[in-house]
């Protein structure tokens, strides 16, 4: 990534977690190109080693539901750990770089999930926002941690891990607003992409394909917020630029 676009460095990063699973590699490709943001995309190391364990070398896709119950316990501490390092080797490199959100995809979303409980309450933390991408949400007691915002994108049809876990924990932590589910009516588990078959397809309808209409919300979603705290900054050191505020909280509001 690079810093030569002044437009993207003031957007921020988004860091993504994926499997490492083709159909996930290929969302995560498909996205990075539709955000509008930086991104930073890798696979961490524990799930590679679970899926080599498991002797498909591919993971969630051919796991099924029994896949993501092995995504538990050390290896999604070692996941979380993980991700604290590459967060702050990323301070260490560029201490002046807003990290806007986390993205996770699948398994590993919930060792993102993870790190902002364990993690994501120190002052060092350099983000607040996190976007789990039909994630089991394997633990419903992962409560998002005050001042972070969580957002669930799950698709109807995903055959991986079905839509009532995103809805339980959806039901459990929506007190105060910070967590928001979104749901892709059709969309299978990684959202069409990389051709993904089966479970009502990837979602694709008048909003385009289903990585793009992932990237919609998610840019809707941070940019919403973003223009809230632009505008909240500016009426605080009296510079009112006007606009109109109710539009920017009807981009927040829709998805809780």
């Amino acid at each position: 990534y690079t810093f030569a676009d002044e437009a993207f460095r003031k957007a921020g990063m988004l860091v993504l977690l994926h499997g490492p699973s083709a159909s996930s590699r290929a969302l995560a490709h498909d996205l990075q190109a539709r955000l509008h943001f930086l991104s930073l995309a890798f696979v961490p190391a524990s799930a590679r080693r679970l899926a080599a364990a498991a002797g498909s070398g591919e993971g969630e896709d051919d796991a099924g539901d029994a896949g993501y119950s092995a995504f538990g316990g050390d290896s999604l501490e070692a996941g979380a750990e993980e991700l604290h390092i590459v967060m702050r080797f990323l301070q260490a490199q560029h201490p002046a770089l807003q990290v806007r959100a986390l993205l996770a995809h699948g398994e590993v979303a919930d060792a993102a999930l993870r790190y902002a409980v364990q993690f994501g309450r120190a002052a060092s933390c350099p983000v607040r926002r996190l976007v789990l991408l039909g994630a089991p949400h394997g633990s419903l007691s992962d409560a998002p941690p005050e001042a972070w915002s969580v957002l669930s994108v799950h698709g109807t049809a995903d055959e991986h891990v079905a839509v009532l876990r995103a809805r339980m924990y959806h039901r459990q932590h929506l007190a105060g607003g910070r967590h928001g589910l979104r749901l892709v009516d059709g969309a299978g588990h990684s959202f069409g992409a990389g051709g993904e078959g089966g479970g009502g397809g990837g979602g694709q309808g008048a909003g385009g394909s289903g990585p793009e209409m992932v990237a919609s919300i998610v840019n809707d979603w941070l940019e919403g917020a973003r223009r809230l705290n632009e505008q909240a900054a500016s009426e605080e050191d009296g510079d009112n630029l006007g606009g109109d505020k109710q539009a920017d909280d009807d981009d927040l509001a829709f998805y809780f």
